[in-house]
């Protein structure tokens, strides 16, 4: 790989919306590569990761700024398995009981 000096000129927002796009597409590619069954394509996806990693660090090194640090980045990436199941405890089967609702009384015809 060959080198080539670029030099851009970010804002502070502008460098943390980098960061934080590419912090993102790192979480995504390693969901990716968890899911996916094919060597080839999982190679591809960790030499992508390679790149992300090191663009991240760099904007990081750059700016001389606190990005997120790497548990905050782990927590991101697992945060629907993470979260605990939503349950509701019910003492019957049905809906709620509506004695004294007039919708619930039935007229005689």
């Amino acid at each position: 790989m060959t080198a080539t000096a670029c030099h851009l000129e970010l804002s502070t927002e502008e460098r943390e919306l980098l960061t934080g796009l590419l912090e993102q597409a790192l979480v995504e590619s390693r969901r990716e590569e968890h899911r996916s069954e094919t060597f080839a394509y999982r190679d591809f996806l960790q030499g992508r990761q390679t790149v992300l990693e090191r663009l991240v660090a760099r904007l990081k090194e750059c700016a001389g700024a606190r990005g997120r640090d790497e548990v905050q980045l782990a927590s991101e990436g697992s945060f629907p398995a993470s979260d605990p199941p939503a349950w509701t405890p019910i003492q019957s089967v049905g809906g709620p009981k509506r004695s004294g609702h007039p919708a619930s009384k039935k007229q005689a015809p």
